[in-house]
């Protein structure tokens, strides 16, 4: 017989193989290894009793499947992702040259493009319960220079917030993407500056009927409560000197 300090337990070599290998108090090993077994698993059955019952308690007091109670768990967090604080606001880009073949902003479209940073910061809020703007959206210059003012009114604001602008070709593609944000990414703002002509359209893809916009009206901005799914028109109330 042979004994083993590391492993404490006796057997008799055959070969390099022990046989019958037993512990210091006399006891097979293999017995206290099946013992141990039996215990292990009665303790994983305990285990799962508890947990079953837990189960089967909540299932009885609520009256629905647990399974159930999960995915409408889950259903309720996305639900609370996707409406809070949501809204898509709408405004102009800044005033144009007298002369209409100059492309870019005037004088005073510049100074409001700059304004423009403080009055989203500590102004909008007021009219989105709190929420801050999160995508910044606009329409594509073309080639020949058209549309090139919004993105020129908004590059300011984007600068400040450190936030890229997302460009769009056409009104529908703008309005599928604010709303593909809102549904997917959850609260915010999300802030799109339009030539006025195509706000019209916007708006209707949205389900709101609102007038012609003037020509010379760069005041007005929509906002709208993607929760209630209601809009308010305001002012932005720039006054240049």
């Amino acid at each position: 017989m042979h004994y083993n300090p590391l492993l404490r337990v006796q057997y008799s070599p055959i070969g390099d193989e022990p046989t019958n290998p037993k512990l210091d108090d006399g006891t097979p090993l293999m017995v206290r290894c099946r013992m141990a077994t039996v215990l292990l698993l009665v303790l994983a059955l305990y285990v799962i009793g508890i947990d079953s019952h837990r189960l089967m308690t909540n299932r009885v007091a609520t009256g629905t499947p647990t399974s159930e109670l999960q995915v409408r768990h889950e259903e309720s967090e996305a639900t609370k992702k996707r409406t809070k604080g949501q809204y898509i606001v709408i405004l102009r880009h800044g005033e144009k040259p007298v002369d209409l073949e100059l492309n870019s902003l005037s004088r005073r479209g510049w100074e409001r493009s700059h304004w423009l940073v403080k009055w989203v910061q500590h102004t909008l809020p007021k009219h989105t319960r709190g929420s801050q703007v999160s995508t910044i959206m606009t329409s594509m210059p073309n080639v020949d220079g058209l549309h090139v003012r919004p993105v020129q009114t908004i590059t300011p604001l984007s600068v400040a917030l450190q936030m890229p602008i997302v460009v769009r070709s056409t009104a529908f593609s703008a309005a599928n993407e604010a709303r593909r944000i809102l549904e997917e990414e959850g609260a915010g703002i999300v802030l799109i500056c339009w030539q006025h002509e195509d706000v019209r359209e916007m708006m209707g893809y949205f389900g709101f009927q609102v007038p012609e916009w003037s020509d010379d009206d760069y005041e007005t901005v929509y906002i709208i409560d993607w929760n209630g799914r209601r809009f308010k028109r305001i002012v932005e109330g720039y006054h240049p000197k």
